[in-house]
């Protein structure tokens, strides 16, 4: 298996990382298209499923976000069909918050397509959304906080082809 990075340039490569398997763990130096090669060993056949799973986070300090719709901090997601989208100040590795924080999800054509306020037993946020057909594209993560309440804290998110549970 071979990672190539932004000038298709390869900058990372694994061959039985889990017994004849192949693992990549990576962390890209800026945003882009990546690209996963994958192969057999010598002239051996095989055959198999690449899944995989991109992940990052942001910090933030909110006031007066009017539930997420004003002075709130954005951004970027790249997305595409078939894949699931876990983003929160909750209920993801990394995650947390102070206040009552307030997530928003825009899609590719600027529509809103999530949104949610309490989640994990409190007042944190947490939003599962699976990509449909129609999502491909650069999307956006909207943290604030509820009513005119301040807030802060660490949104994380974790982004996985639809067929990794």
């Amino acid at each position: 298996m071979r990672l190539f990075g932004l000038t298709d340039t390869q900058v990372a490569a694994n061959e039985d990382g889990c017994g004849l398997l192949s693992k990549i763990t990576y962390t890209g130096p800026t945003t882009g298209t990546y690209q996963v090669r994958t192969g057999c060993f010598a002239n051996n056949p095989c055959s198999g499923t690449v899944a995989y799973t991109i992940s990052g986070a942001f910090s933030y300090t909110a006031s007066n976000t009017s539930n997420a719709t004003l002075n709130t901090t954005n951004r970027p997601v790249y997305l595409r069909p078939g894949q699931r989208l876990k983003v929160g100040t909750c209920g993801v590795p990394g995650a947390s918050g102070v206040g009552d924080t307030f997530l928003r999800l825009y899609g590719s054509t600027g529509t809103q397509v999530a949104l949610n306020d309490q989640d994990c037993s409190g007042n944190l946020s947490f939003i599962s959304y699976l990509v449909p057909a129609t999502g491909a594209g650069k999307s956006e993560v909207r943290a604030g906080c509820y009513s005119s309440l301040a807030c802060s804290g660490t949104v994380s998110y974790v982004l996985t082809d639809s067929s990794v549970p």
